[in-house]
């Protein structure tokens, strides 16, 4: 009827996003750091779920990594985190130490580092043993001997060219699986150490902080460290001292500091990636543009949900892992706080040595060091 009597109005486009959840902000002025132990780092994974390592050495990558991720997918395993790495010589011959006095050593390191592998974190029932089997033998001609329909017989690597004098590295499998727990704990350290990552729920997603740390949790997240307060100008300023030259500067400074945020160390396996995933785009309408025909606030990421723009779009979490050191040190105060160590010790202060050893007891500990080879992509799922 409008059509017709107004032949020229346009109607307004709306965009629907779900509504922003409110809860009643509960006043918190202590500023106060609180460590917690939230258990063992499991990068999303359910309690109870076993976890191995799978790499795809560089020529199973480059020839056949969608066949096997398949095979991976049809034996009912979860891809939880996979990453693409570029071992040098030396970092291959950290990791295959325990072959060192192998004849072949060499060969198996070279292989290692002659291009980019595809390193899996797999999940499931059983999954070393079942991974395990999956491969077949070690020895390429014994597993299409014996196992035909193994993975290393099915993938296993071309025949050498008789003209090119390099390629002779046919001996060595393609595929690499954890064989003991201990083993898989090992591979899991080298390849997806604990990362600790900074994230901050800003002033106007703060009176819903409870149900997004609950997010943050339920994807596997460990909360090591907690600060409530309202940043000064100066700090707000030196936090994001990377976007000064940009036009929203002012407005992003103001923002930050016309309420309480409350900030986090998290650490995870894959934590800055996976924090960043969580998050979602900086644009709260593209972030709900990733979720069309869901409207479960549980499987959308958190600026869909809690974010209004880009400027208040609830959280924020560090780029990078030096980022997130440069951010624990300037908010902290510390940049050790969120270390395994550095919890224990604070754990001993508060609870006393019997208590504190207790709270111990299946702590995951030792941390590797953050960045240790070249990771050039990453991706995670997280279990909701």
């Amino acid at each position: 009827e409008l059509a017709f009597f107004y032949p020229e109005f346009q109607p307004p486009t709306v965009r629907v996003r779900r509504p922003r959840p409110v809860v009643e902000v509960a006043e918190d002025a202590s500023g106060t750091e609180v460590q917690t132990t939230s258990g063992p780092f499991l990068a999303g994974i359910p309690t109870g779920i076993q976890r191995t390592v799978a790499l795809l050495r560089p020529k199973a990558y480059a020839l056949y990594k969608n066949e096997i991720l398949q095979r991976i997918e049809e034996a009912g395993f979860v891809v939880a985190l996979q990453k693409e790495v570029q071992l040098t010589k030396e970092q291959a011959k950290q990791y295959y130490g325990e072959h060192r006095d192998e004849k072949y050593f060499d060969e198996l390191t070279t292989v290692m580092s002659e291009g980019p592998i595809l390193a899996l974190l797999l999940a499931r029932q059983d999954a070393i043993e079942i991974w395990h089997n999956m491969l077949g033998p070690r020895d390429v001609h014994e597993a299409k001997a014996t196992a035909p329909d193994s993975l290393r017989a099915r993938f296993a690597p071309p025949e050498p060219d008789p003209e090119n004098e390099e390629d002779s590295h046919s001996s060595i499998n393609l595929l690499h699986g954890s064989t003991t727990e201990a083993e898989a704990e090992k591979d899991l350290q080298f390849f997806f150490p604990i990362e600790r990552t900074v994230a901050a729920i800003k002033p106007d997603a703060y009176a819903n902080r409870d149900e997004i740390v609950e997010r943050i949790k339920s994807a596997g997240f460990h909360v090591a460290a907690r600060k409530d307060t309202q940043l000064s100008e100066d700090l707000a300023r030196q936090l994001y001292s990377d976007l000064k030259d940009k036009p929203f500067y002012e407005d992003l400074v103001r923002h930050m500091t016309s309420g309480r945020t409350l900030f986090m160390v998290l650490t995870r396996q894959d934590a800055v990636a996976g924090w960043r995933k969580l998050m979602g785009p900086t644009d709260p309408d593209k972030a709900a543009d990733g979720h069309p025909d869901n409207l479960d606030p549980k499987e959308m990421n958190i600026r869909a949900v809690y974010g209004k723009n880009v400027l208040e779009n609830a959280v924020h979490g560090s780029t990078n892992t030096q980022h997130a050191l440069k951010s624990i040190k300037l908010i902290f105060g510390d940049e050790d706080v969120g270390l395994p160590e550095k919890t224990a010790k604070q754990e001993s202060a508060e609870l006393g040595e019997s208590e504190a050893e207790a709270a111990k007891e299946g702590e995951h500990v030792g941390m590797p060091e953050e960045g240790t080879f070249h990771d050039l992509s990453t991706t995670s799922v997280e279990f909701m």
